[in-house]
């Protein structure tokens, strides 16, 4: 036997673990696979006992067309998986396909409660909890401050919105154990370089979600603080795509400009969040 082929019979034999996946499709291709490799189970099989037809799944698994939700809700009772392991299935398939953002975010949310996701998907679990709670992001930013103090009811204190003791501690000790802030040598909090890196659907859908808190935050702050300690201005004007795209250049210029701000030493600084936003009022019609 060939080396290629002998690779080839391990992954077969190899059953795949669906808390791995990124996406449905993908998933079933490796199943089935590995079910067809272990004679447990055929492709003709699945179709006859799940009434589909076995054109539609092959052209899914071939990524030429979208498994639907109920098409999907067919073959999951039929491919000797644990109900955990079909659940995760059901949320990513909403996660991947879903037009609902609200409802993305929930699924990604019941996703993370799955013990057997966090163990396999640490670093998707943690960029999920530390995006979609934005006083987990101010906390993290308010070591910086020149008077800061390490104490849950100072950070309280400091915070706006209704935050508890218990979710202010629960964020400090996050932070800490997933390196997010340290101490210096002197004791002093410092923080470390930021590693958000992970599943592209996670992290786009937590970083969605951070966005939306921090726009809802920026609403509330138009009638609860004080003109000269907020700035909001927005401009509505005609444009290309082309135009878009250098706007959206000079977004990235001018973040990298306050970024810089941040990095001095005045003693009165304060937590600021900075939301640049662009999107579009009309629709382009066809024709």
């Amino acid at each position: 036997m060939t080396e290629a082929k002998k690779l080839k019979t391990v992954i077969e034999n190899s059953q795949p673990n669906v808390f791995e996946y990124e996406d449905v499709g993908s998933f079933l291709n490796d199943w089935l696979g590995y079910l067809k490799a272990n004679k447990k189970m055929s492709l003709r099989q699945i179709t006859r006992e799940s009434e589909i037809s076995a054109g539609y799944l092959s052209m899914v698994l071939s990524g030429k067309r979208r498994l639907t939700k109920k098409a999907l809700e067919k073959i999951l009772i039929h491919l000797r998986l644990s109900q955990q392991e079909r659940r995760f299935l059901e949320l990513l398939h909403t996660v991947g396909e879903s037009e609902s953002a609200p409802t993305r975010v929930e699924a990604l949310s019941e996703m993370a409660r799955l013990s057997a996701f966090r163990r396999v998907n640490q670093k998707e679990h943690d960029t999920y909890r530390y995006l979609t709670k934005w006083y987990y992001v101010a906390i993290r930013e308010m070591v910086l401050l020149p008077d800061f103090q390490d104490s849950p009811q100072w950070i309280q204190e400091r915070l706006r919105g209704k935050i508890g003791l218990r979710e202010v501690t629960e964020a400090l000790e996050f932070l800490e154990e997933r390196g997010l802030i340290a101490r210096d040598a002197n004791g002093k909090r410092t923080l470390n370089a930021l590693d958000l890196q992970c599943k592209e659907g996670v992290y786009k859908i937590s970083l969605g979600e951070f966005h939306r808190q921090a726009l809802e935050m920026a609403h509330k702050s138009i009638h609860e603080v004080a003109r000269d300690r907020r700035y909001i201005l927005g401009r509505t004007v005609a444009i290309s795509k082309a135009e878009f795209l250098r706007a959206k250049e000079i977004f990235d210029e001018a973040l990298k400009k306050i970024e810089v701000l941040g990095q001095g030493a005045d003693v009165s600084k304060e937590v600021y969040h900075f939301e640049l936003v662009a999107f579009p009022m009309t629709e382009k019609q066809d024709g």
